[in-house]
């Protein structure tokens, strides 16, 4: 797919005959620059029409989303014809747009397309080899893929594929590359400068939940590591191009009931809050890692756990926002976004880095089975899918790297940390949520997924013709893109 520009028009194919994006204000911007004042004219093969005007609360648009992103951004909308909203994603494909500012602008690295991710784990003897995984994620429409160290036979395999991957600093290289600027200088140009850009490496997660585990002065080497892989992508002028980040567990907080409550530890908040000034000056986000299954096994008394598995219950409500939750993640979410205010860094956007539910299990983990698995990650599928933000931040859309591809035996610790994986190691699905085995390796159709009110949905964006090309029979999807310095004051998109 080729997308060009003649003329100031685009001109993709697909079924959707004409887009015209007017710009009716170009003065009408927020105080971080984010444009408001666009009016949309969509045509469909049926020749129904749609008119809608953007505006800042229409299209639900917030300083907070928008500063999250620092002084770049691009837009995706998507308009839903039966529900009359538009959807506002930044960073639309990497393409990206400068604001009009004062001081120098920076750039904020997208290291996420769409909303959906798998996480790539390899503690197992029994899996297929990185060029049949490779298969299966295409096969199963996955972009974004996070691994947990650095392995050339992976990185190789991965190259010329599209696919998006944030690589591993495992947890025993922290130290040494806080202590060694040169070692990290090295470690960067041989594991990602050397493959990039054939091998799509959008981020660096550095270490996995660090702080909190046993060893202190991992905590206190965290800080110095980051810092280091970042001056190291600078130095070999990556810095736009690979995101640098470090996951968290759930554990770093001190409380999360309710969520409006949630903090961070006390003997980690020295940590934390330098952490995140650094972080937020660099334009990261925070990654959690995210189990409302763990949750759930820590208090079943107290836990329904249809709340864990996205099914109808009766939720909570938070008494000092006066927000409704009907899921555990979201409350878990915004819990952590209600400690991140607190600690000073209320627009810093999050991340899901990893969550999902076992499906097997010890004894005393009856709600490890097959059924709860699936229940668990198909209905987090429809959830991602929706494309929406949080009760508190309804705004930044959510996005979530499932755990994982497979399940890994040669893990330790409890069954269930072996059995998370959505496929066996022979490539056929462990349950069906909609994904294709390996063996059929047939694409997935874009009707596959389907919201309650049976509005086929998209559980991420793969590529522009993917979104074009579908049918406008019940909604209308389309991908526009706005230069804030006024750059286009009319862009149309067709296929005549």
């Amino acid at each position: 797919m080729r997308l060009r520009v003649i003329n100031r028009k685009f001109q993709p194919q697909g079924r959707l005959r004409e887009l015209s994006l007017l710009k009716i204000n170009s003065d009408a911007f927020v105080s971080n620059g984010l444009p408001v004042g666009l009016r949309f004219v969509i045509r469909d093969d049926r020749r129904k029409f749609l008119m809608m005007d953007m505006k800042r609360r229409e299209a639900q648009i917030s300083v907070e989303a928008a500063e999250a992103e620092a002084v770049f951004f691009g837009l995706r909308m998507v308009v839903h014809a039966r529900y009359k909203r538009i959807v506002v994603e930044r960073d639309f494909l990497s393409l990206i747009s400068k604001l009009h500012s004062g001081k120098k602008a920076a750039w904020t690295v997208c290291a996420f397309t769409g909303t959906y991710g798998i996480n790539y784990g390899r503690f197992a003897d029994n899996i297929p080899p990185p060029e049949r995984v490779i298969q299966l994620l295409k096969a199963a429409k996955i972009r974004n893929v996070r691994i947990y160290d650095f392995d050339h036979n992976v990185l190789q395999a991965f190259s010329g594929t599209g696919l998006e991957l944030v690589v591993g600093l495992p947890n025993g290289y922290v130290k040494d590359m806080s202590s060694n600027a040169d070692h990290a200088l090295n470690w960067v140009r041989d594991n990602v400068q050397n493959f990039y850009p054939q091998t799509r490496i959008v981020g660096i997660a550095v270490g996995n939940e660090v702080l909190g585990q046993s060893d202190p002065d991992l905590w206190g080497s965290l800080l110095g590591a980051v810092k280091n892989i970042y001056n190291a992508t600078k130095s070999l002028h990556l810095e736009d191009k690979v995101q640098i980040t470090t996951s968290h567990h759930f554990g770093v907080f001190a409380n999360s009931y309710p969520p409006s409550n949630c903090t961070f530890r006390d003997n980690l908040k020295q940590y934390v809050k330098p952490l995140l000034q650094f972080f937020s000056q660099i334009g990261s986000p925070f990654c959690l890692n995210a189990y409302p299954f763990l949750t759930y096994m820590s208090d079943p008394t107290h836990i329904d756990i249809n709340y864990a598995l996205f099914k109808q219950n009766k939720g909570i409500y938070d008494p000092q926002t006066g927000l409704y939750y009907d899921n555990l993640l979201d409350a878990q979410i915004d819990a952590a976004y209600a400690a991140l205010e607190g600690a000073g860094f209320e627009k810093m956007e999050i991340i899901i880095t990893e969550t999902g539910w076992a499906s097997r299990g010890d004894q005393n983990e009856q709600a490890a089975t097959l059924q709860n698995a699936k229940i668990y990650n198909y209905n987090l599928r429809k959830r991602l899918a929706l494309r929406k933000g949080t009760p508190l931040r309804p705004n930044i859309m959510l996005r979530a790297y499932v755990f994982a591809i497979f399940n890994e035996d040669t893990k330790s610790g409890p069954t269930s940390e072996r059995n998370f994986g959505l496929w066996k190691p022979d490539g056929s699905i462990a349950y069906d949520i909609g994904f294709p085995s390996l063996k059929s390796a047939a694409p997935l159709s874009l009707l596959s997924m389907k919201d309650p009110e049976g509005v086929a949905v998209f559980p991420s964006l793969i590529e522009l013709k993917q979104v074009i090309a579908y049918p406008v029979a019940s909604s209308v999807h389309f991908i526009g893109c706005a230069d804030a310095i006024g750059m286009f004051e009319h862009v149309s998109i067709s296929n005549r």
